[in-house]
């Protein structure tokens, strides 16, 4: 820039030495080409025709305020010369080819390979905008999915294999699909004072399990209004338990050592069912069953249909009392011993 400056200075330098200082515009150089204002401003006759140095005959350095190339102010190198070129919708080096491709989708700039709905990513992963809703990750085949309908927003993994979503603040609930099941899901969410975990669907089931073995609940007291079902465990001990209630009727530790059976509106009836064929026994043991006779057996007999008492004071079991269907006792004792001992 320099060197133009040193030219178009020594152009003016040539109008005043040549024709002084004249109040008119005034012609110079070779067949009137050039001519200098009253303003001192030279200017070429001919528009886009003439030019300042050639091969071999350069200047040396020039200053300017301002450069305008075809119209434009220059500020800087990179305004005069961009190494960018427009290829349809991106912009790529002029030297680069397809290397480097840059999009502007209006908001921000994209460096990589990109056709308007779909952004290529390194190693082929593909970030896409295909459907309405729904922006897409591809990577190795596998399709992670960004689904937001205005209300919802879901992730969604290989077309269902794991489905997240999340719900709208009318429901707020943080719901989990997989396995490609659609219907039926877990929901989590936090009501007031209440944080829920729901099985929801079509009959859907809960369940918790546990890798090692054991569930724990800590000291927090379980409460619920359905039915508690425990297949395949042994209870060796209860602790801490003073009442059970089945619905309405009560199984309490009434006093220390007393156990209690209370019925809420009916007679307390305690029942021992015997199995088909099998006899209905209640047995009584005193003193840990430390000697014979420590032991009596209160059983209903499957076989002869009678109540009968049982003493183990041989060592075993042995019938001492019973009472038939018709009324009749058969004692195995000589005697009666009533009041009075008669």
């Amino acid at each position: 820039m320099r060197k133009i400056f040193i030219g178009l200075l020594a152009l003016v330098m040539i109008g005043v030495l040549g024709f002084g200082a004249q109040a008119t515009s005034t012609d110079i150089g070779n067949n009137g080409k050039w001519r200098i204002d009253v303003d001192g401003n030279v200017i070429p006759l001919v528009s886009g025709v003439l030019t300042l140095g050639e091969d071999g005959a350069t200047f040396g350095e020039g200053d300017f305020d301002a450069l305008f190339l075809c119209g434009v102010s220059i500020t800087s190198w990179g305004s005069a010369f961009s190494p960018w070129e427009t290829v349809g919708t991106y912009a790529r080096l002029i030297s680069g080819g397809d290397n480097i491709k840059a999009y502007h989708n209006g908001n921000f700039t994209i460096v990589g390979d990109y056709t308007g709905d779909s952004y290529i990513m390194e190693n082929s992963a593909v970030w896409d905008n295909a459907a309405n809703n729904t922006v897409t990750l591809t990577e190795n085949s596998s399709v992670l999915s960004l689904v937001f309908d205005g209300t919802d927003v879901a992730f969604d993994v290989d077309s269902g294999g794991l489905t997240v979503k999340l719900t709208d603040s009318s429901d707020g609930t943080f719901d989990i699909y997989t396995k490609n099941v659609s219907t039926d899901y877990l929901s989590i969410y936090q009501g007031a004072n209440q944080a829920i975990i729901s099985a929801l669907g079509t009959g859907n089931d809960l369940y918790l399990i546990a890798a090692g073995g054991d569930i724990n609940f800590a000291d927090e007291n379980l409460t619920g209004t359905g039915d508690l079902s425990i297949g395949g465990i042994t209870c060796t001990s209860l602790t801490g338990i003073t009442s059970i209630t089945f619905v309405d009727d009560v199984l309490s530790r009434s006093a220390d050592d007393v156990l209690r059976w209370a019925s809420n509106d009916e007679d307390s009836t305690f029942e021992i069912y015997g199995f088909t064929a099998k006899d209905a026994i209640l047995l009584l043991i005193a003193d840990a069953s430390g000697h014979n006779g420590d032991e009596y057996k209160l059983m209903v007999d499957d076989t002869d249909q009678q109540l009968e008492i049982h003493n183990d004071s041989s060592g075993s079991h042995v019938q001492i009392f019973a009472w038939d269907t018709t009324g009749n006792i058969i004692m195995e004792a000589d005697r009666i011993t009533m009041g009075d001992d008669e």
